[in-house]
């Protein structure tokens, strides 16, 4: 989310952006402008502030919007305002992110298991007392995503 917010905010002709990662420290931006396009020197201007500006350790690609349905790229997911928040936020540490979220999820226990900065996979484990419901076992990995850094992918190990 600041990453889309930074370059809206670069970028103000830009309408429609989607950054999308799946870890192994890459990234790819979908954008188009009011006319639904961007001209290519718009596109290299993007990729470079991204690399620039976003993060020097992500390789970014730069794609038409519409290649989101090409790509297969999920929907954004619906966040509660707690997250939001701390989406927006780029002083957010790993402590606050697990203290967070172990309000939301509060009848469980939420822990960093590792880090593979190879995969680019930042591994969680969660473990409750009752079982997960399929609806928080979506949301909790969809949360966390949105929460950990651009170019790494956040997965979850439930145990109950």
């Amino acid at each position: 989310m600041v990453a889309e917010q930074l370059v809206k905010e670069r970028f103000p002709y830009v309408r429609y952006v989607r950054i999308h990662t799946d870890g192994a420290n890459k990234a790819t931006i979908y954008a188009w402008n009011e006319d639904l396009q961007l001209t290519d020197k718009e596109l290299r201007s993007l990729k470079q502030f991204a690399a620039d500006y976003i993060s020097p350790y992500v390789c970014f690609k730069v794609k038409p919007f519409h290649y989101v349905q090409t790509d297969k790229v999920p929907e954004e997911p619906r966040l509660p305002e707690p997250v939001m928040k701390a989406a927006l936020d780029r002083s957010l540490s790993h402590d606050d992110v697990l203290e967070l979220l172990s309000r939301l999820f509060h009848y469980g226990v939420l822990s960093l298991s590792k880090w593979d900065p190879a995969a680019g996979i930042v591994h969680f484990g969660f473990s409750s007392g009752r079982p997960v419901l399929p609806e928080e076992k979506a949301s909790l990995p969809a949360y966390l995503n949105e929460l950990v850094p651009i170019g790494l992918k956040a997965e979850v190990v439930f145990e109950s």
